[in-house]
């Protein structure tokens, strides 16, 4: 089997309200879709969109570096019997230096979906995965609010639930955790995560107030001044994200507070690079939690196919197509039992 045509093209969905990231208000998650099509007629798909206000590289740089591969993939046999989720290029073919995470992302799905698509390679008596994911509750100064995201939760049937500290003020903030927690009957799994906002005065007031509760894990807490282990003080196992960059050295033993690291698409060299870290962390004890940046349908399945593979047991921080106005690509995915249902 031989490539025969790669394309590119853009894509634009509107997010159903406006979306705040790294202090940049978005309408709209713009990206590009990646499409590897093979001499047999199968067609891989793959998602390569930098999210403004997090990821450095733009889209327009994308395109530059992709478009290119189109003339290197053309008539390029693939190696089947060489392919890996944890290979560059999935082992399929040469790599390709110089792309981006993102972009190699995009590539790098696309060959994986091809794979599945031509039946090269398959998740055993699997048509649809089912891949646990976290809810999300956001404290809101609307008295309201709090009751409407409880019955959505519950709906969903989510166990584990993100909550997003550090943007009230934290009374407020421990008070309706503790309600969310009651209304649960004190069965769920809460993730807290401050995004770099608090000093460790105020993250200790956290603890003192919640240590009862069932905490998985606290993701960045304090503020960029502070060291991210001057954290583990506080005996809540921790979980890095926007600071993994700061110990990106995989083969170092993490601290024993460690109990997370969160990975999005350009967190590590494409899909490979994802999956590598996974496998290491995993024998380090560390649990790798996948998470959207308000990726689409595309994106999302890949990060469905690593999470089976590699960590079919953790919730992920997938529920974020609720954000769309609509979903593009794939039939509707939808969160069933706490488990986002995704096509294969």
């Amino acid at each position: 089997m031989i490539i025969r045509d790669m394309q590119l093209s853009r894509f634009s969905i509107p997010f159903a309200a406006p979306i705040r990231v790294g202090g940049q208000e978005l309408n709209k998650r713009d990206g590009l879709l990646v499409a590897v099509r093979d001499d047999q007629g199968h067609t891989g798909w793959g998602e390569a969109a930098p999210l403004p206000g997090l990821d450095t590289i733009s889209l327009d740089q994308c395109q530059e570096e992709l478009c290119p591969i189109r003339k290197a993939f053309a008539d390029q046999a693939l190696n089947w019997d060489s392919f890996s989720l944890t290979a560059p290029m999935m082992g399929l073919c040469p790599e390709i230096p110089g792309l981006n995470p993102i972009s190699a992302f995009g590539v790098e799905s696309a060959l994986a979906w091809l794979g599945l698509c031509s039946g090269q390679w398959g998740i055993a008596g699997a048509d649809e995965l089912g891949i646990a994911v976290n809810g999300l509750f956001v404290p809101s100064p609307d008295p309201d609010r709090l009751p409407a995201q409880a019955k959505q939760l519950k709906a969903s049937g989510f166990s584990t639930v993100k909550i997003k500290i550090g943007r009230m003020d934290s009374d407020d903030e421990i008070r309706q955790i503790l309600e969310l927690d009651s209304l649960f009957n004190h069965k769920l799994a809460l993730r807290l995560d401050a995004n770099r906002s608090l000093d460790f005065a105020q993250y200790q007031s956290y603890f003192e107030a919640l240590k009862h509760l069932n905490i998985e894990y606290v993701e960045e807490p304090l503020k960029p001044e502070y060291d991210f282990f001057e954290a583990a003080q506080i005996p809540w196992p921790l979980a890095l994200d926007e600071s993994l960059e700061s110990y990106a050295n995989l083969d170092e033993p993490f601290p024993k507070s460690l109990g997370a690291v969160i990975l999005k698409p350009g967190s590590f060299q494409g899909v490979h690079g994802m999956a590598q870290a996974m496998e290491q962390l995993h024998t380090q004890g560390i649990k790798t939690v996948l998470s959207s940046s308000f990726n689409n349908t595309m994106g999302m399945s890949m990060l469905g196919l690593l999470a089976n593979q590699y960590a079919p047991e953790t919730a992920h921080g997938l529920d974020t197509l609720k954000y769309f106005s609509k979903q593009m690509f794939f039939h509707r995915m939808q969160i069933v039992d706490g488990r986002m249902q995704i096509p294969v």
